[in-house]
This record gives C-alpha cells, structure tokens and sequence, in this order.
C-alpha cells in the first residue's frame, strides 16, 4: 500500500484562461476541476508487462543475451576482418542462439518478460509501464480521488509529489505562476511547496523532516489533529512526538 501524497495545485488565472487550463488538464471522466497526467505528458505505446523482480531478472537476463549477440554479429557482419574471425563468429552466433533457447521453463518465461522490457526500453526508455510513469510523471500512479474549487485543485499521488507534471503545466502556460505543495500522509516527512513561472521554480520552501515546521505543515494539509494521530506537542524539545501507548488496565490483570 503506497503512501499518499496530498497535492494543492493553485493556478494564478482567472477567467476565460483559468477556464481554458482546466479544461485542458481535467479527466475527461470525471471533468472540471481533477487532472490527468496523461494530458500534459501522454504515454507512449508501450507494452504491458508488470514490475517485479521477476521481469528485472528476465530484463538483465535478456539484456546480457543481446550483448552477447551484438558483439559476435559486429565481427560477423565487418568485411575488412579475415573469413576465419567471422566464421568463428558466426558460430558463436548459433551457440548463443542454441544456449538461451535451452532455458529452463522459468528462466524462458523469465527471458520472454525480458525481452518485452527490453523492447519497452528501446522504445521508451523505461522497462514497464510502472517504470516509465515513475521516470517521466514522478509517481507510479496518475492523479486519484480530485476535486478542484476555483482556481484551487487537490488530488492524491501515491509515494511521490508529481514535479515532471509541474514542469510541463508551467511550460504550456509560461505566463502564469504556479503553486504546487504536497505532504504525506506519513505526517512529518515528504512535504514542501514550490513556485513555478516558465516551467522553471522560482521559490521553493522544503521544511526539514521531522522538524516542527514539517509536521504543522502536513496536519494543516491532511486537517489533522495530532493527538487523533499518535503525537503531542513536547514543550521541552519544541516539537512533535509519539504519544507513548499505555496498555488498558484491563489487560495488565490478565
């Protein structure tokens, strides 16, 4: 289960080009006032294949095959290198080609998902839809459960804030400022605002974690209260801490 990120977007427009940015941003299933990653940077067509450890192992796998491959094909195919090396290439051709099609069953279907990652990865520069969606949006998942109020949006990401989105809004719009702030719901970490004009950020203010500012940052944005989550304000150290569990009485006597 991912940790949330919550995310205030506030666009600094109004009107008719206020109106025109979330129309062009918005999910068109669920309309005005959400978003949708997948507006301002499309996926590619990429092939469905999952992220796990399996496919990794398959894509490294597959990856030191075509290596393999690669260099014997370059010495077979040069003309100005004498006939026996490239015979003797050719031959390794066909024992790598003999060797990897010898493959146990879950090593084959290992290399098969590697060659899908592989072919991702020519074509995209990410192995799995999971990994392209981390490398070029900032987070695994498009934007869940958004609402939008004027010119005030609030969405869910999952484990991180979406900053390559960001980038783009502001670079499609350069002459309107952004606000973008996000916390987890890992209260006291992960959390910050940035500025952005021109697709550049032109302030930021990244709160220390776990320091008093990072946590009365993020229970402002969740609208939590603290001792409902487990913390107190220590007087003495000047921050948030753990409320310490106390065992009922009841089951200290049994």
């Amino acid at each position: 289960m991912p940790n949330h990120i919550k995310n205030f977007l506030t666009i600094k427009a109004e009107g008719e080009r206020l109106a025109e940015i979330l129309e062009s941003i918005k999910d068109d299933e669920k309309g005005v006032g959400t978003i949708d990653f997948r507006k301002l940077i499309p996926l590619p067509q990429i092939q469905e294949v999952p992220e796990s450890p399996f496919t990794q192992q398959g894509y490294a796998l597959y990856k030191q095959y075509m290596n393999e491959k690669t260099v014997q094909q370059l010495i077979a195919d040069n003309d100005t290198i004498p006939d026996k090396l490239r015979e003797n290439a050719r031959l390794e051709l066909r024992k790598i080609e003999a060797r990897y099609s010898m493959l146990e069953a879950e090593e084959q279907n290992m290399f098969l998902a590697g060659k899908i990652c592989y072919e991702n990865k020519q074509k995209t520069g990410s192995t799995t839809p999971y990994r392209w969606n981390i490398d070029n949006w900032g987070t695994k998942w498009n934007a869940y459960q958004g609402k939008g109020k004027e010119n005030v949006m609030v969405f869910l990401t999952a484990n991180t804030p979406p900053a390559p989105i960001m980038e783009v809004l502001s670079k499609n719009y350069p002459e309107i400022e952004f606000e973008h702030q996000w916390a987890s719901d890992d209260f006291g970490k992960d959390m910050g605002i940035k500025q952005y004009l021109s697709g550049e950020v032109i302030s930021a203010y990244l709160p220390e974690n776990f320091s008093k500012e990072a946590y009365d940052m993020s229970f402002e944005m969740w609208d939590a209260v603290p001792e409902e989550h487990g913390y107190t304000f220590d007087e003495k150290t000047q921050n948030y801490i753990s409320i310490p569990y106390e065992e009922d009485d009841e089951e200290l006597e049994e």
